[in-house]
């Protein structure tokens, strides 16, 4: 289990909570938000987000935007505590996550 709070996500579910609901997530910003939370702190390229999140599927740049506009929606990051962007070059998981 890995926690940022409020949150908490279960990689093996693949289902995030908030205060014991379940967030409701499309699977691919489920798949974004994996790939986030096994990184934090570290910035994760839009190549990288590409091929862990679409894997052998082709797809505009411009998805990746909007997964993360998904994700912040769901979190409530309009103020964006847990994900910032980094113009031209990826997006960084910046909330303490501490897994257990």
């Amino acid at each position: 289990m890995k926690h940022f709070p409020p949150f908490r996500f279960n990689p093996r579910t693949r289902v995030p909570w908030r205060t014991g609901l379940p967030v409701h997530l499309s699977r691919k910003a489920v798949e974004l938000l994996d790939c986030l939370l096994n990184s934090p702190g570290r910035m994760v390229s839009h190549d990288e987000i590409l091929q862990r999140v679409w894997r052998d599927t082709q797809v505009q740049p411009e998805n990746v935007k909007t997964l993360v506009h998904e994700l912040r929606n769901a979190l409530g990051d309009q103020s964006h505590a847990f994900i910032r962007s980094e113009p031209g070059r990826g997006y960084t998981f910046i909330s303490d996550v501490t897994v257990g």
